[in-house]
């Protein structure tokens, strides 16, 4: 399983295709799963898909101290961005 880290939390993600970057990110209470049928497509249309799991769901890390807010999920995103290299994504 791919990972990265950020901010000292394993963040797990999946990604397909190649092109133009979209980064999708799931509600609450979801994980990249939520994405798996739109990433093919978007691969199919010419898109390289990415979908993480936010801290807390899925595969990824949960913070040991239970602070899930709107700043650190931000915070997160961007770091993911940065270390994978990915440059002004699509936001989905």
């Amino acid at each position: 399983m791919p990972y990265a880290t950020v901010d000292g939390l394993r963040v797990h993600y999946q990604m397909c295709g190649r092109g133009p970057s979209v980064l999708l990110v799931h509600g609450w209470a979801s994980s990249w799963r939520l994405w798996a049928r739109t990433m093919s497509r978007l691969a199919q249309a010419g898109y390289q898909a990415w979908a993480v799991d936010l801290i807390g769901f899925g595969e990824s890390d949960k913070p040991g101290d239970g602070w899930y807010t709107l700043e650190r999920f931000t915070r997160i995103l961007v770091g993911f961005c940065d270390q994978l290299g990915l440059e002004a994504p699509a936001l989905i």
